[in-house]
């Protein structure tokens, strides 16, 4: 009896053994998987991090711009103390009013961590959520960019090419321009009822961009809160 005894308890312990042996190496594979994500995690929070203090730069700038066209369509329609400007000021200030935002987010950390399936790695449920959805807030955006730029391309450029002289306007901003043998007084413009509807229409255009560049900020800034060292979404194991 002793000897079969022995010999199955020889082998209930072995394969205990290998049981746990079993055991210890999936926990291994899952702790070192465990650390992979971590650190991968990591470099995504760290890229994601310069990227959006990237764009957070950027959009302060397109915002400045858009207040910059208001407060000069205010002026050149007269609704300021200062009087519009004349010469050279007015044609630097005209070609300022007429131009465009041009935003440009920088989504690359972002655009890979989502192609490559990656977005799980980010344990922030928040900060996962906003990530999700900055690819949507973006082209919501781009959407009142685009219609300044159909407002511009059908309205403002046809004015522009026809009534004044585009040389004047982009002296400023070229260094040079061509020599002009019929120079334009542009200020004559500011009394026509068109140009006084034009600078109108870029105020509201650049009101609709100022709103959508605020809701954007809100969801960079978000993003940004749960990404800064020790911040919500740098999660500690």
């Amino acid at each position: 009896m002793d000897q079969p005894s022995s010999r199955f308890r020889y082998l209930l312990a072995e394969s205990v053994m290998i049981i746990v042996s079993i055991l210890v190496a999936f926990a291994l594979d899952a702790w070192w998987d465990n650390q992979q994500d971590r650190e991968a995690e990591q470099a995504y929070l760290a890229a994601l991090h310069s990227d959006f203090l990237e764009t957070r730069a950027r959009l302060a700038v397109t915002k400045d711009h858009e207040l910059e066209v208001i407060r000069d369509s205010r002026r050149l329609l007269g609704m300021e103390e200062d009087p519009p400007p004349t010469g050279t000021a007015l044609d630097s200030m005209l070609f300022a009013v007429w131009s465009l935002p041009a935003l440009e987010p920088v989504n690359g950390a972002l655009d890979e961590l989502v192609s490559s399936g990656q977005l799980r790695l980010i344990r922030d449920e928040p900060l996962r959520t906003a990530l999700a959805a900055w690819a949507a807030d973006v082209e919501q955006y781009q959407r009142r960019e685009g219609w300044a730029q159909d407002n511009w391309n059908f309205l403002i450029a046809p004015s522009v090419t026809r009534d004044m002289s585009i040389a004047q306007l982009a002296a400023g901003f070229l260094g040079e321009s061509p020599t002009e043998p019929h120079p334009v007084d542009h200020s004559a413009s500011l009394s026509e009822q068109y140009t006084r509807n034009l600078l109108v229409h870029r105020w509201i255009t650049a009101r609709d961009v100022l709103d959508a560049l605020d809701r954007l900020g809100e969801r960079c800034d978000l993003i940004l809160a749960r990404i800064e060292p020790n911040g919500p979404g740098q999660v500690r194991d």
